[in-house]
C-alpha cells in the first residue's frame, strides 16, 4: 500500500514519509473518525527518537539524525560505508645510499711513460728493467727524489737530474706537453735541446733524455 505525505511523495510507510521523512497524518474514517482525528491533531505529536543514538528527532522535516546521521526514511545507519581501520605505519627507515660504482682508473685520461738508462754511458746502471708510470694528474713533476719537492715521479742514481726537472702537463683537449724548469742540467726532446719555460708537445714514442743517463719514453697517451 502507498501513502501520500503532505508534500505529495509516495511513501511505503504510513507514519513518516519514506522519501522525505515528513509526518503523515492519520486518515479519517467517517464522522467519528474525523472527530477523533481532529482531537488527536490538537495533541502535540510525540517526538521520534533515533533508534541508533536515542536522540530526539527535533525536526520532522529532516530525514537524518542530527547527531549520528541515521536516515529515518530508509532506516539505515548514518555510517553506510564502514570506516576503514586506521593502519599504523612504522616510520620509514632512511635507506642507505647506493654504493658508488667502482671507479675505473684505466678509463680516465692519462699518459704512460717508461724510464730507462742510456747504457752507452759508462756511468749508467746496467741490466735494469724499465720503470713504468701512468700519470693521471693534470700536472706531473719529475725530478731527483727529494722530500722538499712534491714530485709525481722521484728518480734516484742520476746526479744530473734536478729536483724539479720536468713538468708534464695535460691540456684541455687531452693532449700533453712537457716543460723544462731550468737549463742548468738540461733535457733533449727527440734529440733536440729544450729551452726552459717553453712547452713542447708530446706524442707516443717521444723520448726525453735528461741528466747524465736517464731516458724517458712516452709509451701511450690515453
Amino acid at each position: 500500500m502507498v501513502f501520500k505525505c503532505p508534500d505529495g511523495h509516495d511513501s511505503i510507510a504510513s507514519d513518516f514519509c519514506s522519501d522525505c521523512g515528513l509526518l503523515i497524518p492519520a486518515r479519517a474514517t467517517g464522522d467519528q473518525g474525523g472527530v477523533a482525528n481532529l482531537a488527536a491533531s490538537t495533541q502535540p505529536a510525540p517526538r521520534e527518537s533515533c533508534p541508533r543514538c536515542r536522540t530526539d528527532r527535533d525536526d520532522p522535516q529532516s530525514a537524518f539524525c542530527g547527531v549520528c546521521g541515521y536516515n529515518f526514511a530508509t532506516r539505515q545507519s548514518g555510517d553506510v560505508v564502514p570506516k576503514a581501520a586506521a593502519v599504523v605505519r612504522s616510520p620509514a627507515k632512511p635507506s642507505a645510499p647506493a654504493p658508488a660504482p667502482p671507479r675505473s682508473v684505466s678509463k680516465e685520461p692519462h699518459i704512460e711513460i717508461e724510464i730507462t738508462f742510456d747504457e752507452s754511458n759508462v756511468e749508467a746502471p746496467r741490466g735494469r728493467p724499465p720503470r713504468k708510470f701512468s700519470l693521471y694528474e693534470e700536472e706531473s713533476l719529475i725530478g731527483r727524489r727529494s722530500s722538499s719537492a712534491a714530485q709525481t715521479v722521484g728518480l734516484e742514481g742520476d746526479e744530473g737530474v734536478s729536483r724539479r726537472h720536468l713538468l708534464i702537463i695535460r691540456q684541455p683537449d687531452g693532449s700533453y706537453v712537457v716543460r723544462l724548469f731550468d737549463n742548468t742540467n738540461g733535457c733533449t726532446h727527440n734529440g733536440s735541446e729544450m729551452t726552459a719555460g717553453v712547452e713542447v708537445p708530446l706524442a707516443e714514442g717521444d723520448e726525453l733524455a735528461m741528466g747524465v743517463f736517464t731516458v724517458i719514453r712516452v709509451s701511450a697517451i690515453r
